[in-house]
């Protein structure tokens, strides 16, 4: 998506590869982690747009309204079930009329399901309610073979999407 100002959020950012692309493309960028050496990254990087917390997304008050653009990539299926429905409504909460929103969820297939019991595994029709007020650009599933972080194998069956807060309330659906 082409932004070029406004601030942006990067939950679970990590190493942060995509916060530096925000920050290249001009955003103020909140990234939150809960492992210290993003924080440390962040501080070696000494942009002066970056606003790095060494946090877990449960505990920190996403503003109404305050982001242009929202990351979760590979963080919201590390939620426990009971939680993620709250963190997906703050985060939405906290996107600025048209702003965008950038995620994955992991599906019922996926090779963690039925052994990880605090993380969350949806449906397609799962993943789609908890978005039902936002404007798909992509919603996406996919099931492939790959590895994991620690380069193990893995059945990764993924949800991407990128969607759209309307200015207006989209109409619910039927």
């Amino acid at each position: 998506m082409p932004f070029r100002c406004g601030r942006a959020l990067d939950i679970g950012a990590g190493a942060l590869s995509d916060t530096r692309h925000l920050l290249q493309a001009g955003m103020t960028v909140d990234a939150v982690d809960t492992d210290p050496l993003t924080a440390k990254l962040a501080a070696r990087l000494g942009h002066p747009c970056l606003n790095a917390m060494h946090e877990d997304v449960r505990r920190i008050a996403i503003p109404p309204a305050a982001y242009a653009l929202i990351v979760a990539i590979h963080v919201l299926p590390f939620l426990p079930r009971v939680e993620c429905s709250a963190i997906i409504s703050a985060i939405i909460n906290g996107l600025a009329d048209d702003g965008i929103l950038c995620g994955t969820l992991f599906g019922v297939r996926d090779g963690w399901a039925g052994n990880r019991a605090l993380m969350t595994f949806v449906s397609k029709s799962e993943a789609a309610s908890y978005f039902t007020h936002l404007l798909p650009i992509v919603f996406s599933e996919a099931e492939y073979d790959g590895i994991d972080a620690h380069d193990r194998p893995k059945h990764w069956h993924v949800f991407r999407f990128i969607l759209r807060k309307p200015s207006c309330p989209a109409p619910t659906q039927a």
